[in-house]
């Protein structure tokens, strides 16, 4: 009995001493703050509500990344003698240079349109050296692009012939922010692996200040996550695989690019493409249900990489769309009430080594009226004052040879709007 006495004592002091502790704990502060939801300044719904703040990327650094089979499958044949002399190399200092002052002007448009700019950590890739992982190494690397570019100015082409130089500060929409919620994608491309790197410090302000950040899966890149035996140089072949939605990408491992999504609020759209395939769609299907509804969709190209480039929303109810790529799904836009307009042909862009002259459709809404559009292509500028919209002219000529127009070089990280959805299904 006095054993037990005993016992009961010491749980008491015991008891009573943890307790002590608990409520020190309690009142000490906690390190990390809880900002309000509406304070967050991450939030995005569509492509078109009014931009409030964006990130444009950086062309410094750039570097050729090597002729892999996913950059191979997106390049044009002719093109393959001067990726495998140029392998690793830093792009060339003088168009470097006049596309930095190209991208500083479109920095200073977007503000005096009302936009706050962010730009990314600017990180000498040329100074890195080779990039190795278990699974590969790869001498090319791309930068940060705002949502992509100049880490990307190989991968950060939005166009289905982009592609060759590996960025250095920009990224090409390797990032997407849906409601208040930053997603980095898992990229299809060796080069693109640390394309996120100069975002982080901006990363790490935004989830601090209470917005949602998501890494998906990263894949390995191994050899498995690629068809061996594509056909290249087969574009009929390609052709009649696109429709089918197979590509140089094989299902091993989840892989998409942001540049292959957009945002109509409640109603998400992601492109099959070569940097893109079934299992990221399904990734990015369950991640976001049942918020969001997760539409794929499938183009006519060969050389598909990246939607912006084949469609692009406007604002509610009318598209903007590539007449030389036909989609699969276009009755399912027209059935829900939407206008799909043909774009008109480009006049001055041309095809070279990173992007297609398609760039002329890949545009930059800062709202339902007004769009960041080439200065030089009049037949588009034309288009949008017609069907009501007042358009921005910006030169870019020089940060088109990284791989991207507008679209690509930028990620909108908070556009005013509500979620709330767009289509009568």
């Amino acid at each position: 009995m006095l054993g037990r006495q005993v016992a009961r004592v010491v749980r008491r002091l015991t008891g009573s001493r943890m307790q002590h502790s608990a409520s020190q704990v309690n009142v000490e502060k906690d390190p990390i703050e809880h900002p309000q939801k509406e304070e967050c300044p991450v939030c995005a719904y569509t492509e078109w509500d009014p931009l409030e703040e964006v990130i444009v990327g950086r062309p410094e650094g750039a570097r050729v990344p090597k002729l892999r089979p996913e950059i191979k499958a997106t390049v044009k044949q002719g093109n393959w003698e001067w990726l495998l002399k140029h392998a690793g190399k830093p792009q060339d200092p003088e168009l470097v240079k006049k596309a930095s002052k190209e991208v500083d002007e479109f920095c200073r448009i977007l503000e005096m349109e009302g936009v706050t700019v962010r730009r990314p950590e600017l990180i000498n890739w040329t100074e890195t050296g080779m990039m190795r992982t278990p699974d590969f190494e790869e001498g090319g690397f791309p930068g940060c692009r705002a949502a992509l570019l100049p880490f990307l100015a190989d991968t950060l082409s939005c166009t289905s012939m982009t592609a060759v130089a590996a960025i250095a500060t920009a990224m090409q929409r390797s990032l997407v922010v849906i409601g208040n919620e930053i997603i980095e994608s898992p990229m299809a491309w060796r080069s693109r692996y640390f394309e996120t790197r100069p975002y982080k410090k901006l990363l790490n302000e935004y989830f601090k200040k209470g917005a949602k950040w998501t890494v998906a899966p990263k894949p390995t890149m191994t050899d498995e996550l690629y068809v061996q035996d594509y056909p290249y140089d087969d574009y009929e072949k390609k052709l009649e695989l696109s429709i089918q939605g197979k590509y140089v990408l094989t299902e091993a491992e989840l892989c998409f690019d942001a540049a292959d999504i957009f945002r109509c609020g409640r109603d998400i759209f992601i492109q099959i493409s070569q940097v893109t395939n079934h299992s990221g769609a399904e990734w990015l299907r369950r991640h976001l249900a049942p918020e969001y509804s997760v539409h794929v969709l499938n183009t006519h190209d060969a050389s598909a990489l990246h939607i912006d480039c084949t469609l692009m929303p406007l604002r509610p109810g009318l598209m903007l769309h590539n007449p030389t790529r036909p989609f699969v799904q276009e009755d399912m836009f027209r059935k829900a009430g939407w206008d799909i307009i043909a774009a008109p042909y480009p006049t001055v862009l041309e095809d070279h080594v990173y992007t297609s002259s398609w760039l002329s459709l890949n545009t930059l809404s800062l709202d339902e009226e007004r769009v960041i559009v080439y200065s030089h292509e009049q037949p588009i500028i034309d288009l949008f004052t017609k069907l009501g919209l007042k358009p921005i002219p910006v030169d870019m000529t020089a940060a088109f040879y990284f791989g991207g127009a507008f679209h690509c070089w930028t990620v909108d990280v908070r556009r005013r709007g509500q979620l709330q959805s767009y289509f009568n299904w």
